[in-house]
């Protein structure tokens, strides 16, 4: 199985997590799952949010205790720095996932998995 985008840029609320905004909704269905399965084939997540300051850190913290290794937090990786040194606001990845990205609302994490992967698991 092999990842078809190396940097992926995921919003969090709506699209890892239910909305709750100010409060952190859980996980959506699939998410936390395919997020690590990112992350184990190579993948660099940057978390692409509104959220700043207090409510930022609180997402970093549920992504962290439940394993989920992010290389950014709304800011770009440094290859990216380097290529746009201004740093503008908007990140630099391969993809964008955003559940306000699209009309569909629904963020559906098994086509994401079916969508960011190329091959199977058993071979």
């Amino acid at each position: 199985m092999k990842l078809k985008y190396q940097t992926i840029a995921i919003d969090f609320d709506g699209t890892i997590a239910y909305e709750d905004y100010p409060e952190i909704g859980g996980f959506k269905p699939h998410a936390e799952r395919v997020l690590k399965k990112i992350i184990d084939h190579g993948g660099k997540i940057i978390i692409w949010t509104c959220r700043t300051g207090d409510q930022a850190e609180k997402v970093k913290a549920m992504l962290v205790s439940a394993g989920i290794k992010f290389e950014a937090f709304n800011d770009n990786l440094s290859d990216g720095r380097e290529m746009f040194p201004d740093n503008s606001r908007k990140v630099f990845a391969d993809v964008y996932i955003d559940d306000r990205a699209n009309f569909i609302k629904e963020i559906d994490w098994l086509w994401v998995e079916q969508n960011l992967f190329i091959g199977s698991d058993t071979g």
